[in-house]
């Protein structure tokens, strides 16, 4: 079926209510487009129409009619609901454009808009944007009288430009598709291809993205044949076999070089052998390992897959590191939000090791490392750690026994306890910790949290506890973590990392929106962050749920370091009157702390503070009605 962009299904609906012709300089105005981009747009809805056999009549001097009877028009209507519409976000658009000026040696704003499904103005607009982006590779876009646009930097940052588009998942197919297609890359693609079989062939190995390193080497090549080549200085030299297959195809000794480093930074299938790098990878995953294991055993022979594959990555990386071969993780903030303690205990144990052996991972590689051992640490405790889920049912024996049973069947990992009745609840509870509460009756606790269920047990109330699950399962494996975990031998208190100014307390507060913004204003009205960093948290809450939720009823909120952070910072929020947290999966807090990171520290600041505010007797304290900031100051670990 043939794609049409959004402005193009919104032509063909306006096209359908004209009894008329219209021009084309009509439907430009009325559309903000030129009437070149018009005329683009009315070619593609003329392959579109073809599908319902219909066509556009043009008349010289009148325009264009969609002429269809009522029955032609509800074929049509039809088809536009069923139809792909392609619509590229900002970011997608930027993604697009630079794949086409890595591509072309000149390129016009009209390939660009007519690549992106927008008008020439649009790519006008915004390309302030794209030449920002470009800037922080040090590329420009020099824009050459009677010829387009050509980009313009160091061979070596092209490259860099070329592999972080890549690695993207962003219009990844579209992207992919444009490269293999395109006539600068095509001549090149068998050899290639040859080339990369061979190379699996020697190491033993399959490349987990063969596409990938096929494009990489076409890029290469057809950058040789240019005339665009790198210099020895931005290269490591290599004496492998790896080397000796390459330089069959490859002259310049550069980029044989560039070659190898490639190649060895991919992900294979299979861990490949080699000499020092191998035992480097294999040292640090085991020390990584270690420190994983101080907070919990970790029965390493059961989870050899899970530790192979980082050790393959960890490979991977120190090869990227290593030759400067920077990838971008479009997961970055999402993983620093959403297994945020692991995510700074691996920034804490990665810099310890980046001294160690020489090698400054950055924090795009730092959060797929993250990701590894939050697989192998939940792993490691499942069995330990599961959540006590009591049945509340009045409906009789028949009912509860069925609900229990299909309970038991659907979620075997946690610990299914009851059937109670409506009057024996607070007395179970009294004697028996409850992680969730799952009720065939209007119930509810203060502190407990509660699903109502029909007694049948239907698929959306399965799906709703799977959630409730999911999240207090995610809780509880952060009490876990920092019950395991302390970073100082010695006692800290919250005074050590929040100013006294910095704590308010209120009796109430509207929204958790509002919470977010009433403890952020210390620091926003010192200068310490800038508006739209406030923002941004706020956005992460509406993005990514209710993560920040680390400790019972504590949220800890944060956003990047290029938000609008000026220097480390910390402040917090006590409510008197807890409120619900986030618009989806809601829990229930009475404290916003929030942190501003510009600079890391050894000492994360994160774990330290939800370490102490974790602590069940600081929490009890938080709940007193009359606590003081002087007291607030004083909670330690």
């Amino acid at each position: 079926m043939i794609t049409v962009s959004k402005r193009q299904k919104e032509i063909i609906q306006y096209l359908m209510k004209q009894t008329d012709y219209v021009t084309i300089s009509d439907i430009a105005t009325k559309f903000s487009m030129g009437d070149r981009t018009c005329r683009n747009d009315l070619s593609a809805i003329g392959l579109f129409l073809k599908q319902a056999n219909l066509s556009l009549s043009r008349k010289p001097g009148k325009g264009i009619l969609l002429d269809c009877s009522n029955l032609e028009r509800q074929t049509l209507q039809t088809l536009l609901q069923t139809s792909d519409t392609r619509f590229y976000s900002r970011k997608e658009r930027e993604n697009l454009s630079i794949a086409l000026l890595l591509l072309n040696e000149t390129t016009t704003f009209q390939e660009l808009a007519d690549i992106c499904l927008v008008s020439r103005q649009t790519v006008i607009n915004q390309f302030d944007s794209l030449e920002q982006r470009l800037s922080k590779h040090t590329l420009t876009i020099e824009k050459v009288p009677g010829q387009g646009l050509r980009l313009k930097g160091e061979e070596k940052c092209i490259r860099f430009q070329f592999l972080e588009l890549l690695g993207m998942q962003l219009c990844k197919e579209e992207i992919y598709n444009l490269f293999v297609h395109h006539p600068s890359l095509q001549p090149y693609l068998a050899t290639a291809a040859q080339l990369v079989d061979e190379i699996q062939e020697l190491k033993k190995v399959q490349f987990m993205d063969y596409r990938r390193i096929q494009l990489m080497l076409c890029y290469t090549m057809s950058r040789i044949h240019l005339g665009h080549t790198l210099r020895m200085d931005w290269v490591y030299e290599d004496t492998s076999q790896l080397k000796q297959l390459v330089e069959r195809y490859f002259r310049p000794h550069s980029e044989q070089y560039y070659i190898c480093s490639l190649i060895q930074s991919e992900r294979t299938s299979q861990s490949a052998t080699g000499e020092a790098i191998p035992d480097e990878a294999q040292m640090i995953s085991q020390e990584l390992i270690s420190a994983l294991a101080h907070m919990h055993p970790i029965e390493q022979e059961a989870l050899r897959d899970m530790i192979d594959g980082l050790t393959a990555h960890l490979r991977a990386a120190i090869y990227r590191t290593r030759n400067h071969i920077h990838i971008y993780n479009e997961l970055l903030n999402e993983i620093k939000l959403s297994v945020s303690l692991m995510f700074e205990f691996t920034l804490g144990e990665m810099g310890k090791i980046s001294q160690k052996y020489g090698i400054p991972f950055d924090e795009n590689e730092i959060a797929y490392i993250a990701m590894y051992l939050t697989s192998i640490y939940e792993t490691s405790i499942k069995t330990n750690v599961s959540l006590d889920v009591l049945i509340v049912c009045s409906y009789g024996l028949a009912t509860s026994a069925v609900l229990k049973l299909r309970l038991e069947q659907a979620f075997p990992d946690c610990n299914v306890w009851g059937p109670c009745s409506l009057d024996q609840v607070d007395e179970y509870l009294q004697t028996n910790n409850i992680d969730l509460i799952i009720s065939a009756n209007n119930y509810s606790h203060p502190r407990i949290p509660v699903v109502v269920v029909d007694p049948l047990l239907p698929e959306k109330d399965l799906e709703r506890i799977r959630q409730t699950l999911y999240h207090d399962s995610y809780s509880l494996v952060c009490s876990t973590f920092l019950k395991a975990y302390s970073t100082q031998p010695h006692t800290h208190c919250i005074g050590n990392y929040i100013l006294p100014e910095n704590i308010q307390i209120l009796d109430h507060c509207s929204s958790w929106n509002d919470a977010i913004k009433i403890a952020s204003a210390p620091l926003l009205q010192r200068g310490d962050i800038e508006q739209r960093y406030v923002d941004q948290m706020i956005n992460a809450v509406n993005n990514y749920g209710t993560y920040m939720v680390l400790t019972p009823e504590v949220t800890y909120v944060h956003a990047g370091v290029n938000d609008g952070i000026q220097r480390n910072c910390a402040a917090m929020l006590l409510l008197r009157t807890p409120i619900l947290f986030g618009n989806f999966d809601r829990k229930r807090i009475r404290a916003v702390v929030v942190l501003g990171i510009n600079n890391r520290q050894e000492d994360s600041e994160l774990i330290n503070l939800a370490y102490i505010l974790g602590n069940e007797d600081n929490l009890q304290r938080l709940k007193d009605q009359h606590i003081t900031i002087e007291e607030i100051l004083a909670l330690h670990d």
